[in-house]
Order: C-alpha cells, then structure tokens, then sequence
C-alpha cells in the first residue's frame, strides 16, 4: 500500500466517524492522535514481509481498551 492511500484512509476514516482525529508522518510511520486532548491513539508503521509482495503495516494501538464485567 502506498503512502498516499494510507493518507486517503485515515481522512476517510476520520470523517466517516464523525472527525477529531489529526495525524502526523515521523520516520516513516503515521500517528493518529485525538485533536481535542491530543493524546495519541495508533502508530502505523511500514514492516517488511517476505510473504508479502507490498508493503505491509503494523499497527500499535496507544489507547488503552476497559474491560467491563
């Protein structure tokens, strides 16, 4: 996946859910973080795969998930 596309699906994402999303491009990867607090919400981040013949990304989720009983 090219890099304009993973732009193209983080805009279409944040404003298909209402927006508040901001993200920045840093060595490569993208992080998303909430525009109203900026806390930081998911890397992404290009991995090498021999299995794959594109580019394949990693994604680190930075916001906790609760868990409720």
């Amino acid at each position: 996946m090219k890099d304009e596309e993973i732009i193209l699906r983080i805009k279409t994402f944040d404003a298909a859910n209402g927006g508040g999303v901001g993200w920045y491009e840093d060595k490569g990867a993208y992080h998303l973080y909430l525009l109203e607090t900026e806390a930081p919400i998911a890397r992404l981040r290009p991995i090498a795969s021999r299995a794959i013949s594109s580019r394949a990304w990693l994604i680190d989720f930075h916001t906790p998930i609760a868990l409720h009983r």
